[in-house]
């Protein structure tokens, strides 16, 4: 054989290797991926043409509600925005967390009544079991309906900087895993304000 033809069998030989280990790679960190199909919600829902209906001057609360689909929640950084011409922040009941599932706060809340933002990043703590693992309900949110706004359903959202990290054994540390976020819609309106149910 040539040496020629020889040194051209190995470079193909030294590619065709080079190729089948970076695919093979690929592939493996694409299994390896934090699958991001948690799902954040509020409760009760509703739609942009089915909204929750409030009075003016109206306090009213919302749960908010986290669907892990898979993923071990072990920490959640929330920024929830809302829209400060329908909305008023309730004072320090304004998000209240449901510490039965996320006992550890390690920031806020945080509410800026300027801008209609509520910040707080929660954990499960050091014990990796207690990492979430179903539908659970995160905290509860209090707002006060300031004044109808005509034809418009008004949003209370999560903002996009919204993250949760999961605990599964092939996860990365700090990748986000919110796969998909949906908003509340309410519709404030004229009139007196519906009494709250007795408990």
């Amino acid at each position: 054989m040539k040496p020629k033809l020889t040194i051209h069998l190995l470079v193909i030989l030294f590619l065709s290797i080079s190729i089948g280990l970076l695919i093979s790679q690929k592939q493996q960190e694409l299994r390896t991926r934090a699958a991001t199909t948690t799902k954040l919600y509020f409760s009760p829902q509703a739609t942009l043409l089915k909204p929750i209906e409030k009075k003016a001057n109206e306090e009213f609360s919302i749960d908010v509600m986290m669907d892990p689909s898979g993923n071990n929640i072990s920490l959640l950084r929330l920024l929830i925005e809302y829209n400060t011409t329908a909305f008023e922040a309730t004072g320090k009941n304004t998000f209240v967390v449901n510490t039965d599932a996320f006992p550890t706060i390690m920031e806020g809340p945080v509410i800026d009544v300027d801008n209609g933002v509520i910040f707080i990043t929660f954990s499960v703590g050091a014990e990796r079991p207690k990492a979430i693992q179903k539908v659970t309900k995160i905290g509860k949110i209090t707002l006060k309906a300031k004044k109808a706004v005509p034809l418009l359903a008004s949003t209370i959202s999560f903002n996009t900087k919204t993250v949760a990290f999961s605990v599964n054994p092939n996860d990365h540390a700090y990748e986000n895993v919110v796969g998909s976020a949906e908003p509340a819609y309410i519709a404030v309106n004229d009139g007196e304000p519906t009494p709250e149910p007795a408990e």
